[in-house]
């Protein structure tokens, strides 16, 4: 059984329970829209119709039981949500996803002005030890990053 969320924001993240991210719908696979409605999450499957769930975690129960009922096929059913985020929540979403990119490169910066740091201190003949001690780092992580 494959369940599927699109979530839309910049990512298209499509996430899914079979373990493979990228699996995407194809023959005999339903599509449904969510969005937010009150209280509850609005299920439109397209072609069939629309159903209704309090939470994230019902969409695949309600949405398997609206095309049983509507469509009479009991066999293996596989649908793919495309969940609907107001615009707000897709701007920080967004943002987010620039911030953590922004910090990875800040960090990839930072470790590589630590590994130089490193290197001139031990190219001035001071002990790996005391590199290590001056950095915060153990001796071994010393050896590491001027290696």
């Amino acid at each position: 059984m494959v369940q599927q969320y699109r979530m839309r924001h910049d990512a298209q993240a499509i996430m899914s329970r079979s373990g493979n991210p990228w699996h995407s719908c194809r023959g005999g696979c339903q599509r449904a829209t969510v969005t937010r409605d009150g209280r509850f999450w609005l299920v439109r499957v397209d072609g069939v119709g629309s159903t209704q769930a309090r939470h994230l975690r019902e969409l695949d129960t309600m949405a398997k039981d609206l095309i049983v009922v509507m469509t009479g096929d009991s066999g293996e059913v596989v649908v793919e949500y495309d969940i609907r985020l107001p615009a707000g929540v897709q701007d920080h979403l967004r943002r987010s996803e620039e911030l953590r990119a922004a910090s990875a490169q800040a960090q990839a910066a930072a470790a590589a002005e630590v590994r130089s740091a490193a290197r001139q201190l031990h190219e001035q003949g001071i002990a790996l030890r005391d590199v290590g001690q001056l950095l915060g780092v153990s001796h071994q992580r010393a050896h590491q990053l001027v290696s």
